[in-house]
């Protein structure tokens, strides 16, 4: 009798196989067929809250989520896609993966920061909750087409762009609209459908 495959190790394999396929036919695909990488961002969301399997979901959600923003022209000169990350030993171990992997036809690459100055250098930057500093790394990519990324709803009244929040066993992605459109950056239809609605405006500061 030969053994199932893990689901959420098969989410994981077919969310990467999305975003690493290139070329016209893939990108017809993707158009004709958005559903289809929508579901998969849900599945893998449902493995990242699973058990509280990061180093299984996490990657995947992130990579998905990735495929649905667009940065101005300008902003992709570089041949790599830098993912910054400000986080622990739990994200060194979980994020790894994504390297050398195709985000908007360039090369996935990690980058831990220490510093603030250093986001400057990042296409993506993920905070999640409990990283210290949050509020000046967002500060320090204010106005430039970074995309803020957190696992909470303070992040988004810090000014983030994108929180994956949990939901039912998943996550599910909410979209600063204001702080999206201040960066520069677009946000695909498709992912703010499914989008959980973010809570209101805190008091100005």
């Amino acid at each position: 009798m030969s053994l199932k495959r893990p689901p959420c190790a098969a989410v994981s394999e077919y969310v990467s196989f999305l975003s690493d396929a290139a070329g016209p036919r893939c990108d017809r695909a993707r158009m004709k067929y958005p559903a289809i990488l929508v579901l998969a961002l849900s599945a893998a969301a449902t493995c990242a809250t699973d058990a509280a399997v990061q180093p299984v979901g996490l990657p995947a959600v992130m990579l998905s989520a990735l495929r649905f923003v667009a940065w101005p022209a300008g902003a992709m000169d570089a041949d790599a896609f830098v993912l910054c990350y400000r986080g622990g030993e739990s994200l060194d171990q979980a994020l790894p993966v994504l390297e050398g992997k195709l985000v908007q036809g360039r090369t996935l690459q990690l980058r831990r920061l220490d510093t603030p100055a250093r986001a400057l250098g990042c296409h993506a930057l993920y905070l999640p909750a409990g990283s210290e500093e949050r509020e000046r790394y967002i500060e320090a990519v204010a106005l430039r087409p970074v995309l803020t990324i957190g696992n909470d709803v303070e992040i988004l009244s810090l000014g983030a762009d994108l929180a994956l929040l949990p939901a039912a066993r998943r996550l599910r992605p909410a979209v600063n609209a204001d702080a999206v459109q201040r960066s520069g950056l677009r946000v695909d239809a498709r992912l703010l459908r499914v989008a959980r609605r973010p809570l209101p405006p805190g008091p100005p500061r």
